[in-house]
């Protein structure tokens, strides 16, 4: 970060370079052990609308005798295939209650969270099955890798503090605060996602822009002003999105 100050205005310009190969913790533990893979998501209407019936039917089954590992098992892998990752976790975690000693439901586990972002969560039930003594082969035989990837991230900004020389209204002692950002992003992932495309590997192209004004109405009061947009490119059309935010609010000091 480089920081720099002029007499008659407070200002600094930022500027980060970000340049890492990403291969979390958790993915080498799940490369070495091979994780589950965690079935699709159904697009098809009429295949969703009978896997959400048999989800309905496994839920009630659970409700009534839950207890019973093996429904509360199906139950997931449902939730799971309709996209319900929050429900198939609460049904694998009850699971281990009644049976700590499940090194399929924790990989299973380790997969749900990775898949929502909680990596440390992730690591946590991969580690302990990594380290424990009796992993079935079932739970060692699949592939998992594709989720690796490597990155590079480029930032750059632009923040500046001043007091308008004539202000708007007679507001003279808060700062006026202004701040660009840009930025570009490459994600190249390991391999093919064979739930996805089995014959393309993922390869993502981010853009990022965004400005935010703070204007100061009062001594304690500001108005805030955002414009954002994020878009990302994908040689996976399905991981491609353009989002567009604008939002005014109000801030305020004590």
């Amino acid at each position: 970060m480089l920081r720099c100050a002029g007499n008659r205005r407070n200002w600094h310009r930022f500027w980060r370079f970000g340049c890492h190969r990403t291969f979390l913790a958790i993915l080498l533990v799940a490369i070495v052990l091979g994780a589950s893979p965690v079935s699709a998501q159904v697009d098809d209407e009429g295949d969703r609308a009978a896997l959400e019936a048999q989800y309905e039917k496994a839920f009630d089954e659970v409700f009534r005798d839950p207890g019973n590992l093996d429904k509360s098992f199906r139950f997931a892998e449902l939730a799971i295939k309709i996209g319900n990752y929050e429900a198939a976790i609460s049904a694998l975690e009850r699971m281990l209650l009644v049976n700590p000693n499940l090194p399929r439901v924790r990989l299973e586990l380790g997969v749900l969270y990775f898949r929502l972002g909680s990596y440390r969560t992730a690591r946590s039930y991969l580690r302990r099955v990594k380290e424990a003594a009796d992993v079935p082969p079932e739970v060692t035989s699949s592939d998992f890798s594709y989720n690796a990837y490597r990155e590079l991230d480029v930032t750059l900004g632009y923040h500046e503090n001043f007091m308008m020389p004539k202000p708007l209204w007679p507001v003279r002692s808060a700062p006026w605060i202004m701040s660009l950002t840009g930025g570009r992003g490459l994600k190249r992932y390991h391999g093919p996602n064979p739930a996805v495309d089995p014959n393309v590997s993922r390869y993502d192209h981010e853009w990022r822009a965004s400005f935010l004004s703070a204007a100061p109405l009062t001594k304690d009061w500001s108005l805030l002003l955002n414009l954002s947009r994020v878009w990302v490119t994908s040689k996976l059309p399905n991981y491609e999105y353009d989002n567009k935010i604008v939002s005014l609010g109000a801030s305020w000091r004590f």
